[in-house]
């Protein structure tokens, strides 16, 4: 019970005085407009000042606590409670109602508004000492940095740490039995990537401007690997005694896989010629030399051909949509149109593994598509993967227990070639889907739920109709070890 309590409580308990306070102060708004608008003007002053305090303290506990994980002989303080700022603001709240309805005289209010203002006062000088704090502890987890010696780093700029595009990489980074450390731009990445299994024993530090940079550039540093776009990567590629390096987190057909700022990059790293042509025909034109070849060193465990199946094994399908997109280019689900098509899966028997895009939970429209999927599973019986755990499975092993695949333009579909298995994909209203995004040539376009037909029929078969239109995404020489050594070779450390 006390454990549930340590876990229960700092998770409530500022959303509950929060709330608290809100509704009774609402509540006393509705009893005091008959007492005149001046008592309603002087609760509308003190509601503000409460709501003041959540930004301003959330802000101060935030940005100066310096968060560092994994680091031998570096133990920092723990980040105060997130749920501070909520309990001081729910409870300036429920004192701005508490005078309200007592009706006291101008003095308590402003003997109330002086004790708002000095709380304030208060978290502006716990910042200042924080801010020195912090200063003062930056030696200690740069001593250990150095001390650790990490050979190259891995950057995201991501808030929310971007902890699957960083972990599709983990692997065949491990291998290489070097010394690494992952670079965050917010203590809240470096938070939430500290919970990932993953990323267990791996030194996390956040560095919240550039200064701090400064301090993480070990000696030994020689390469800085980066899985995604973000616009503050610029900040790091600034540093040009070392070698930047593209990974991206998957080849595909998106906007984002032939984007112009790419070219800032020493090298970037891509799984076949047609990553390389890709950026050609969108007119990115960046010199070969930057360019290497590497495969994807993720699939090393993909079984390739028919998968074997009991006597009374249902076919297998994998079903893993993309998320719906920041724009229109990257506009590219499958989810909205997938209702139809997994029922006739279910009709014919197939098992359905359902991997959405790790992004799909971020809006309530994609959690109502991903949820609707999941009732046809449920409905449907026992057997299939729901989103829940399809969500964590590892992607190698879900292509090993899958007999074919339905995805969208997105790095499954890519991916997936390595298999030699049929795949097909959930075509919308677009026209020339084949001309604009050419990975589409491996895939069957999938218009009607009847046309699954034809897909299924060659997984019973066990033959991939398409597998020759698949093989200049996946480079059978490219070596990803050779071409990190090739980096850290090629600039010594300062």
């Amino acid at each position: 019970m006390k454990a549930i309590l340590r876990t229960v409580l700092p998770r409530t308990a500022g959303s509950l005085v929060l709330g608290a306070g809100a509704g009774v102060l609402a509540a006393s708004f509705a009893l005091q407009g008959s007492a005149g608008w001046g008592w309603v003007l002087l609760g509308g002053v003190g509601t503000a000042l409460s709501i003041a305090l959540v930004p301003v303290t959330h802000r101060v506990l935030a940005v100066h606590h310096v968060t560092a994980y994994g680091l031998p002989g570096v133990k920092l303080p723990s980040a105060p409670q997130a749920w501070v700022p909520s309990v001081l603001a729910g409870a300036s709240l429920l004192g701005t109602a508490a005078i309200l309805n007592a009706g006291w005289s101008m003095l308590w209010w402003i003997l109330w508004l002086a004790t708002v203002g000095a709380a304030i006062a208060g978290v502006g000088a716990y910042a200042f000492w924080l801010a020195r704090q912090r200063g003062r502890r930056w030696p200690a987890v740069q001593k250990a940095l150095d001390g650790y010696g990490p050979v190259f780093l891995i950057y995201t700029g991501r808030k929310d740490g971007g902890a699957y595009q960083i972990e599709q990489w983990l692997g065949p980074l491990k291998e290489l039995q070097l010394p690494f450390a992952v670079v965050t731009r917010h203590n809240e990445a470096a938070d939430a990537l500290r919970k990932r299994p993953a990323l267990a024993g791996i030194p996390l530090i956040a560095c919240l401007n550039t200064a701090e940079l400064d301090k993480v550039i070990s000696p030994t540093v020689r390469a800085v690997f980066y899985v995604n776009s973000v616009a503050s990567n610029i900040n790091m590629v600034s540093y040009r005694h070392l070698t930047h390096v593209y990974l991206g987190h998957g080849d595909s057909d998106k906007e984002i896989s032939a984007h112009p700022v790419h070219a800032m990059y020493d090298k970037i790293f891509v799984a076949g010629q047609a990553a390389i042509e890709r950026y050609h025909a969108h007119n990115v034109l960046i010199p070969k030399e930057k360019f290497a070849v590497v495969g994807r060193p993720q699939l090393r465990g993909v079984r390739p051909g028919p998968r074997k199946r009991g006597p009374d094994e249902p076919l297998t399908v994998l079903y893993a949509p993309t998320w719906l997109g920041y724009n229109n280019a990257s506009t590219l689900s499958s989810l909205e149109l997938a209702g139809p098509f997994i029922q006739r899966l279910l009709d014919q028997g197939v098992r359905v593994l359902f991997r959405p895009h790790p992004f799909s939970v971020r809006t309530p429209a994609e959690r109502r598509l991903v949820a609707a999927v999941d009732e046809l599973l449920i409905r449907s019986g026992s057997g299939h993967m729901k989103s829940a755990e399809g969500r964590n499975a590892d992607l190698v092993e879900l292509f090993n227990a899958s007999d074919a695949l339905i995805t969208d333009v997105s790095s499954v579909l890519v991916d997936y070639t390595a298999t030699d298995k049929p795949i097909g994909v959930i075509a919308g209203p677009q026209e020339d889907l084949a001309g604009r995004y050419p990975s589409l040539q491996a895939a069957q376009l999938l218009f009607r739920p009847e046309e699954l037909d034809l897909l299924l029929g060659s997984a019973r078969q066990g033959r991939n109709p398409r597998r020759d239109l698949g093989s200049a995404y996946q480079s059978q020489s490219g070596s990803f070890d050779d071409a990190v050594w090739e980096v850290l070779a090629a600039r010594p450390a300062a």
